[in-house]
């Protein structure tokens, strides 16, 4: 399996990803960047890929300013602090224990996909340069806190629960909230590489249940899920339920709409029709971009936009150099309810709501194909569709889509309709033409 994906690489250590691939991914990173700050998160291996890539960066040149054991926003925010020329940061994100990666800018922007080709292709040659660089150790962690501070004003005290499933993120996360003023009820905030509670991925609903349940329980305002390393975040309501990205998204763009008269959005193709209508009702542009962190903040950039959102959590805002950081948008959140007196559920129930499918990620061992096939037989039906990721099928009440997974051998789907009977009427299109190629939704 090849540890390269489409934005970062990852991979089960030692099987995929060992301490000799660090050391030759620090010397091809050395090709293209020569000053960087490095972070590593909690995970059991994630010491000795560090020390690894180190090895191999510093020998061919490279400049290292390392930051420790950080959340990956914290990790973003030394790049800016400082001036480095890029980043790296060693982590799998929200992937299960036994998995690590790595994570790599330049300047503040991921590598884009011709960067991350070029990355391979040295790595896989084993390319380097030859060259004696240095390592330098420096504290930012204080720094970062004041700056989400800084941008950042309560109008009351609010009552949270905080689940970062065990991850890097969750003392930083804990501290910086009751510096808000904030009470604070924490689960699972302890790191530990195990991970035994849940697999830290709020975009998985099941990894909820704890939050749901001690929201309900402990009476509070909102419920902040983290993922492992601190890029992604959604939230539970005072009600105790899970509120879908699309609707936290909806709430995040307005606020900065009134801010920001007639600024710049951005979604990704995965988002629901609120989206785009709640945004552009109230006076904003709307951008559509492939799914995936990179090429989100890619059509961030170009489009000037003051926010993006995608369905899995990571929320950009311009005013924090465009970086998707999870802790940032929890304090935007918190910020949100705190100077307006409803409640998250009241504000989520004002939003139009269009019957939608959960995000399906069904395995295939031919991903590529399965889509091709898609778009043959639609073409040969005459169906319009956009190809910017995937087959993406939109009618005037609704939309269907398939597209490869950019991190795994699969295929992800996801449907939706301005009615129950509409998404159904999409969803059997793709349904249908999957069980030609013998692949069978959930």
């Amino acid at each position: 399996m090849s540890i390269f994906g489409g934005y970062d690489i990852r991979g089960i250590y030692p099987n995929d990803l060992d301490a000799n691939k660090a050391k030759k991914l620090g010397q091809a990173f050395a090709l293209q960047c020569k000053n960087a700050c490095v972070g590593f998160d909690n995970r059991s291996s994630s010491q000795e890929l560090k020390n690894a890539f180190l090895d191999g960066f510093v020998k061919s040149g490279g400049r290292a300013t390392i930051v420790g054991l950080v959340p990956t926003p914290v990790l973003y925010y030394s790049i800016v602090k400082f001036s480095s020329g890029g980043g790296v940061m060693v982590t799998a994100s929200h992937l299960p224990a036994e998995y690590n990666g790595f994570k790599f800018l330049k300047k503040t922007m991921p590598l884009a996909t011709n960067e991350l080709k070029k990355l391979e292709e040295d790595f896989n040659s084993d390319a380097s340069t030859s060259g004696e660089g240095g390592v330098e150790e420096k504290s930012v962690e204080v720094h970062y806190v004041n700056h989400v501070l800084s941008k950042t004003r309560l109008g009351r005290e609010l009552k949270i629960v905080l689940d970062s499933g065990n991850g890097v993120c969750g003392p930083l996360a804990k501290r910086l909230f009751e510096e808000l003023g904030c009470e604070v009820i924490g689960l699972f905030i302890e790191p530990d590489s195990r991970f035994p509670n849940h697999v830290p991925d709020p975009h998985k609903t099941e990894t909820l249940k704890w939050l749901c349940d001690s929201v309900k329980k402990e009476k509070a305002d909102l419920g902040i899920a983290l993922d492992a390393d601190g890029d992604r975040c959604l939230f539970v309501d005072d009600l105790g339920k899970p509120v879908p990205g699309d609707y936290s998204n909806v709430l995040f763009a307005l606020s900065e709409l009134r801010k920001n008269p007639s600024a710049s959005v951005v979604g990704e193709l995965r988002s629901s029709m609120v989206f785009k209508k709640e945004v552009e009702a109230n006076g904003g542009k709307y951008f559509e971009a492939k799914a995936g962190r990179v090429a989100v903040r890619e059509e961030m950039v170009k489009q000037n936009a003051v926010f993006s959102g995608e369905i899995t959590g990571h929320v950009c805002f311009k005013e924090n150099y465009g970086f998707d950081d999870g802790i940032f948008a929890a304090a935007k959140m918190l910020e949100l309810l705190s100077n307006q007196s409803k409640k998250l559920s009241e504000l989520i129930s004002v939003i139009p709501k269009y019957s939608s499918s959960p995000e399906y990620r069904v395995n295939v061992k031919n991903k590529q194909e399965i889509i091709t096939s898609i778009k043959q037989s639609f073409t040969g039906k005459g169906l319009k569709f956009s190809e910017l990721d995937g087959v993406k099928l939109v009618t005037p009440n609704s939309w269907g889509l398939v597209r490869v997974s950019n991190t795994e051998e699969k295929i992800t789907l996801r449907f939706e309709g301005e009615t129950e009977k509409e998404m159904l009427e999409v969803k059997k299109l793709f349904s249908d033409e999957l069980s030609k190629l013998g692949v069978a939704l959930p």
